[in-house]
């Protein structure tokens, strides 16, 4: 994209749009990607990064909390940022969001109840997933794995 930033989402005139700095992690297990279903929709393992916290240190937190596994991140595929409003908060956010491909160094208990892990192939985490950007991310990756093949 020629060094500019992705953006997806719709900016409603007149709202005010909280930023939500974030940072994602994508982890590919035999050609599928982790993916985490939420009451809210599904997304990539990660979240909202916390004051003092490194996008690097919040991917891995998030996969933790969300998936139960220790994960080590491996580099980082992008930055994107998606318009989105939040029912559950009942707030409009901006969100920044880092994108880092991850990978599995142990096991640990999750502590998100009411998040569950999938695995998709990339097709169906098209179709399933709730953020443009993390639709975004997932299509990054899968060409990233086209050029290496």
């Amino acid at each position: 994209m020629s060094g500019l930033v992705p953006e997806f989402g719709e900016r409603l005139e007149g709202q005010v749009y909280l930023a939500r700095p974030s940072a994602y992690g994508l982890i590919m297990d035999r050609g599928r990607v982790a993916l985490v279903s939420t009451p809210q929709g599904v997304f990539l393992p990660g979240g909202g990064i916390e004051p003092g916290e490194t996008a690097i240190e919040a991917a891995i937190r998030e996969i933790e909390e969300e998936c139960g596994w220790v994960a080590r991140v491996t580099g980082e595929l992008g930055l994107a940022i998606e318009h989105a409003y939040s029912e559950l908060r009942r707030v409009y956010w901006t969100k920044p969001s880092t994108f880092f491909l991850a990978e599995i160094v142990a096991e640990t208990r999750a502590i998100e109840d009411d998040h569950e892990l999938r695995w998709a192939t990339p097709s169906e985490a098209f179709r399933s997933l709730k953020h443009e950007s993390h639709v975004w991310a997932v299509r990054q990756l899968q060409e990233r794995h086209d050029d290496r093949a």
